[in-house]
Order: structure tokens, then sequence, then C-alpha cells
């Protein structure tokens, strides 16, 4: 077997660029641009795909499928390729990622002697097998199986190292995360074997929405690992309508690392496909800088509940109800509403979905952000309750609607509130609450195009449909 000379020593410390004892610290290195733009502190920052390379819990808030792919240019000519898939399947979020780090092919290579025995190949691969799923509405979990190859010439090892992860929702603002990895085997290479660096990283993320324009995400994390005894990351981003991204970050206690700087597009095509596209830079110190560049594909999220498309019918304009003086009922319309027929309820949403035909009694149009009725739309309303206590035999059904600026949960979210709202006006004026159904479909439906602020308008909206229920003897 030839020895390898120390020139190759060198390549072989780029392996382990923080300890020449253990080996595998190029795992450590970040991979999507809106991490490593955010100064790597990701292990509490969760629901997009990124969270493939981190905490194997964070991809458990995927409703759909998402692919990714990165490149890093690293320096001395060293390049790192990504690609990445996950897929919510039901039972839970499958990911796979692979990540090839490459350190050239024109390595000069001497034996023992001192002889050129020509240019040698160094490169490595890591093969990440990810589960994750939640356990109620704020505890999520995962697992990772991961498979290391590196080759030195003519020499390859290879390991296999599970990882586990956490994540807790505190509130709708703060997450934290937990994620402890590489327990599992020692990597043999040539005559001797190294043990991989165990890595506990604990994190908190802060998210806010200030306005339907301005969002902001801070994440901190504390890591504790073979190299130091203590390692942190800061990172910060800025969003803008959920589709434009500054991002700066910072590692303490790290010995080639210090700010990061990164910004991040997000945009839709057809309505269909979601594309975000992330740039980051770091400043290496001695070794120079490094880019990253990712972009990531995921479809926008459909209605939590799925209903088949309706066959497409001409929709004339509502009708305009002009605001006539009517009286207000502060309180319930009292002994007004009959007993309800829907005392054993057999219906359901799904049911009258099928059952509609036409355009809706009423629409009800919202600013951006808001499911608040105005008091236009409550004059409208109080006359639409004349009309249901006229007719005691049909259902209620309310659909919420959004336009697409903001992310596909955040809009689902919304129109679901937009709808209840609705609902808890009919209920307060007495209307009887199983008569009343109702549905969110995000920004899944619209009825004017979203690339205007005016068809952005049209789309903000409820539906209400006065649905006629047969009943069996």
């Amino acid at each position: 077997m030839k020895k390898l000379s120390s020139v190759l020593i060198v390549v072989i410390s780029m392996f382990s660029l923080c300890s020449a004892n253990i080996t595998g610290s190029y795992l450590n290195i970040g991979i999507p641009g809106r991490s490593v733009g955010m100064g790597e502190a990701y292990t509490a920052v969760n629901g997009d795909i990124n969270s493939l390379f981190f905490n194997p819990s964070g991809i458990a808030g995927l409703e759909d499928h998402s692919f990714f792919m990165s490149r890093n240019i690293w320096f001395e000519g060293i390049t790192q390729d990504s690609i990445g898939y996950a897929g919510n399947f039901g039972f839970g979020v499958l990911g796979v990622g692979i990540v090839m780090l490459d350190y050239g092919d024109d390595i000069p290579g001497y034996d023992a002697l001192g002889n050129s025995i020509g240019n040698l190949e160094a490169n490595n691969m890591v093969l990440n097998l990810n589960y994750a799923n939640t356990c109620g509405p704020r505890f999520s979990y995962g697992v990772r199986y991961r498979m290391v190859k590196e080759t030195l010439a003519d020499e390859t090892a290879s390991a296999s190292l599970l990882g586990f992860g956490l994540g807790y929702k505190l509130s709708e603002s703060f997450q934290l995360g937990l994620d402890i990895e590489n327990i599992g085997q020692e990597m043999k290479f040539i005559e001797s074997g190294d043990q991989f660096p165990r890595t506990v990283k604990l994190g908190i993320c802060y998210h806010h929405l200030f306005s339907y324009d301005h969002g902001l995400v801070a994440s901190f994390d504390f890591n504790n690992d073979a190299y130091e005894s203590f390692r942190g990351n800061l990172g910060l981003e800025y969003g803008f309508r959920n589709m434009y991204f500054i991002r700066t970050g910072y590692k303490i206690n790290y010995d080639l690392y210090g700010l990061t700087f990164g910004a991040g597009v997000n945009f839709p095509i057809l309505n269909r496909v979601k594309i975000a596209v992330d740039y980051a830079f770091q400043d290496m110190d001695i070794m120079g800088d490094t880019h990253r560049i990712s972009i990531a594909f995921s479809p926008t999220h459909p209605a939590i509940i799925p209903i088949p498309e309706p066959e497409p019918v001409p929709e004339p304009e509502p009708e305009i109800i002009k605001a006539e003086p009517i009286p207000y009922f502060p309180e319930p319309y009292p002994e007004q509403f009959p007993e309800s027929i829907f005392e054993e309820p057999e219906i359901t949403v799904n049911d009258l979905i099928e059952k509609k035909s036409g355009s809706p009694e009423f629409k009800i149009m919202f600013k951006p952000d808001s499911f608040e009725i105005d008091e236009e739309n409550s004059i409208g309303l109080d006359k639409l309750i004349k009309t249901i206590i006229e007719q005691p035999d049909k259902a209620i059904l309310i659909e919420g609607h959004t336009d697409w600026k903001l992310s596909g949960d955040y809009n689902q979210r919304l129109s679901e509130q937009r709808a209840d709202g609705v609902k808890e006006y009919f209920i307060r004026k007495g209307v009887p609450s199983d008569r009343i159904f109702t549905i969110g479909y995000g920004e899944m439906r619209p009825i004017a195009t979203n690339e205007t602020e005016e068809g952005r308008a049209k789309n903000r909206r409820v539906e209400v449909y006065l649905i006629n229920v047969i009943r069996e003897p």
C-alpha cells in the first residue's frame, strides 16, 4: 500500500477543519443559503425543507412536498453540492438528502520516497434519511440515519450514524429545538479509526408578523461538541410580504467563521408552485470568501379538506345591497328562530359543497391581513339573517378565501378565521350553531388575478350559501 505524503495530509486536515483527532467535521459545513445567511442558527427554525440538513424534527411542519438543490463554492476550489426531497405522506414526513464535497482531482501525490505518483482525488458523500412527525399541536420529533463515505486516492471508508431531534412550540411566536447528532460508528480510514464529533444543539426561534408587509425571524443556537466547551450561533431574517428577504448571522467562538450575510426571494409560478432562491456570503478569514446559492420548489398548500373542483359556472356579480336603515339588534333576535331541524346533525361540509349551486347569497370583502366584519358588512349580514329566519329548512355554508400574498399556511389560517368570524356573528344574532358549516380554502380558489391590488381585493372574501337540506322521514 502506498503511503500518502505530507501534501495529502493537508487534504486530510480539510476533512477535519477544527481538530486533527476527530473526523467528520465537514458534517458541520452549512448547506442551505437561508440557514447560512442566518449564521446557521437553525435548530429551532422549522417548517421548510432546509431543516432536512439541521434538526430532523424541523421538517415535521411540511404539509406537502418540497425539492431542494444547492451549490457551495468554498475556498481553494472546493465545492459542495446538495440535493434533497421531503414530503408529507400522512403518517409523517419523509426526507432524503445527499451532500457531495469535492476537493478536486489536481492534488499532487508522492510515495514514501518522494516520487510523484500523479494527481489524486479526494471527496466524500453524505446520505441523510429523515423521518419526522408531530405529537399534538405543540410537539414534534424526528430521527435521522446518516451514511458517510470518504475517499482519498484509492482508499475509501464509510460509517453509519444516527441523530435525533425535538421541537416544542412555546407560543405562536416562540419555538424550541433540540438536536443530537453523530451517534454511531467510528470512521476507520486506512489503518486508524476516529470518532465522529458528538454534537448537541439547543435552539430558540422567535418569529413575528408585524403587519401584512413586514415579518421578522430571530434565532439563537447553543452548541456543545468535541471542539469547544461552548459555541453559539445568532441569526436574523427580515421579510417583506413573504417574498423578499435579507439576513445576517454571527458564529460565536468559531476559529474561521464570523459574520454572514444573505438574501432571498420567493415567487409563485401559475399559482401552483412556489420557488425560493437564497444566497449567502461568508467570510472565512485567511481561507477567503465562500458563496452559497440554493433553490427550493414546493407547491402551494391545498385546503385542509380536499374537495374536488366543481364544474365552472359563470358567476354573475353579487347583488349590491344598499345600506338602507334597518333595525339593529345588539342582542339575539328574541324568539324568532323555530326549533332547529338539525338537532341530530348528519350533514357534513362535503355534503353541502356537493349540493350548492349558483352564486352565493352574500359576499363579504376584507382588508389585507384582517378578518374583522365592518359596519357596512354587518348591515348586509343583518338583512341576510332575516332571510335565514324565513327559511329554517336551509343550512348555511360559509367559505373563507384569501389572496396569495403571504405564506400558504398563514393564508389557510386566515381564511378559516374569516369564515369562523361570520359564523360567530350569526350565532350572536341567534342563528342556531348546528345550522352553520364553515370551511377555509386559503389562497387556492381565487376569482380574480392576484397580480394586481384590485384582483387581490376581490379574492379576500367570504361567501355565504343557503342550501336546501332534504331529510329522510
